[in-house]
């Protein structure tokens, strides 16, 4: 099962024509390509109930996400203002005009004057260069959120594959358990065995349903989040999903791989580094407003029938000449410095662990794919034949088929482990990641 790109889902975005244009270089980060859809709501809404209607895949599941999530929605909402935040920020400085007349002893005097702040005018490039530095911080954490948001649709479709698998298995394990219950009951009923291994097989039964009834429950729940990830209600068509491989691929990239990656694509660490620029040019713009503030224009003066017109300054002297705001400034910009490391710090530390836990998985899978569930079937096998021959008694045979069942669970939760792992490195990095067909983790 390759996995989705989160940020083909920005790319789908665009078919509500939610997605402002600046979004388009987030899809364009992680290789996929930009594709606008143009179908109206009602469209959309047949495309999704067309899709439930039959198995879904991981890919339709994210795709439905992306049309339908009532939190994608809301970030792409939020991104929208933010983007009408920039425009504000790179307006050039308003021009102010005054006016004012007065009356007395039969004449009338009015003055009129259109002034800008030229220190605003002055700076204007700094000012527009920090609303652009926000707006793209503000576009990176939009991208944060979409990728959990995605994160989550693959962690739930994961978990409902594997207790979809775990379910049927213990289906079968209660058949199991009821045919050897039914068994010893009429031995009992026989006197053919003691009131204690009659205890023991309806012990065995009893735990058997307690287990089935507790997948029955976490498949109810999980199913009900699914649901909700894809914003269809609970009494829409019930979701069903396609039968997938949950084999990992030939390899995973090494840890060092994908800290390299998610220093080019974490949006994280992006939306730090825009953060210090925006703080380096606030800090330049600080500095500079120590200065006193100039604006300056032009005065008309009207008296009676003559006027008068020519230049006029206005000089704004800050009573601390900007010690404060240059203070504040230049701590803010340590902070944005240090908020990065300690990003990069963390990310660092998170990768390296996910990745052994993915290495971990991965030997598990192998483990009980080579040599545990092939041992648990061969000691079935040898036990259908003892029991053929009536050396062995029912109960081993039926002991043994447990075994092979209970081997098989591991198996798929480890399965369920490893691609959840897989979808918590994507998270951290920030993007796809790349497969290896030479670092396995020790396990092919």
């Amino acid at each position: 099962m390759n996995p989705v790109k989160f940020t083909l889902v920005i790319g789908l975005m665009a078919a509500s024509g939610a997605l402002p244009d600046d979004l388009q270089d987030l899809s364009e980060r992680g290789g996929a390509p930009f594709k606008p859809m143009r179908e109206k709501p009602e469209q959309l809404q047949s495309e999704i109930r067309d899709r439930l209607r039959d198995s879904l895949t991981l890919d339709d599941a994210v795709r439905i996400a992306a049309w339908n999530n009532r939190d994608i929605q809301t970030v792409l909402a939020e991104m929208t203002a933010s983007r009408a935040e920039r425009r504000i920020g790179r307006m050039p400085p308003n021009p102010t005009l005054e006016a004012g007349i007065r009356f007395g002893e039969g004449e009338r005097r009015a003055d009129y004057a259109l002034t800008v702040d030229l220190s605003d005018l002055l700076f204007y490039p700094l000012k527009w260069s920090a609303a652009g530095a926000i707006f793209r911080r503000d576009k990176m954490k939009a991208a944060m959120e979409l990728r959990g948001l995605i994160a989550e649709v693959k962690t739930s479709y994961y978990r409902l594959q594997a207790q979809d698998r775990i379910h049927g298995l213990l289906v079968s394990m209660l058949e199991n358990a009821q045919t050897v219950d039914a068994l010893s009951e009429r031995q009992r009923k026989a006197g053919n065995i003691s009131s204690l291994d009659r205890a023991v097989q309806e012990e065995s039964k009893q735990n058997a349903t307690l287990a089935l009834a507790g997948i029955e429950i976490e498949l109810l729940s999980e199913r009900m989040n699914f649901a909700r990830l894809l914003g269809i209600g609970a009494s829409e068509t019930p979701i069903v999903l396609r039968e997938d491989s949950l084999e990992p691929p030939p390899g995973d990239p090494a840890p060092d791989e994908l800290i390299r990656l998610s220093v080019e694509t974490n949006p994280e660490m992006s939306a730090a580094r825009e953060d210090i620029f925006a703080a380096k040019r606030a800090s330049t713009l600080a500095n500079w407003n120590r200065l006193p503030s100039l604006r300056a224009g032009v005065a008309l003066e009207q008296e009676g029938s003559k006027s008068f017109i020519g230049p006029k300054v206005d000089l704004q002297v800050p009573l601390d000449f900007g010690w404060n705001a240059a203070a504040k400034a230049k701590a803010e910009k340590q902070a944005a410095g240090f908020r990065l490391a300690s990003i990069q710090d963390r990310t660092v530390g998170d990768i390296k662990a996910a990745a052994a836990r993915l290495s971990a998985a991965r030997k598990a899978i192998r483990y009980y794919r080579d040599e545990i569930i092939p041992l648990r079937e061969k000691v079935v096998e040898e036990t259908q034949k003892q029991y053929n021959f009536m050396l062995l008694g029912v109960y081993q045979l039926i002991q043994a088929k447990q075994n092979e069942y209970a081997a098989r669970r591991g198996l798929i939760e480890s399965q369920r482990d490893y691609w959840l792992t897989h979808t918590e490195l994507e998270r951290i990095s920030g993007g796809p990641i790349p497969h290896s067909a030479t670092h396995s983790g020790g396990a092919q």
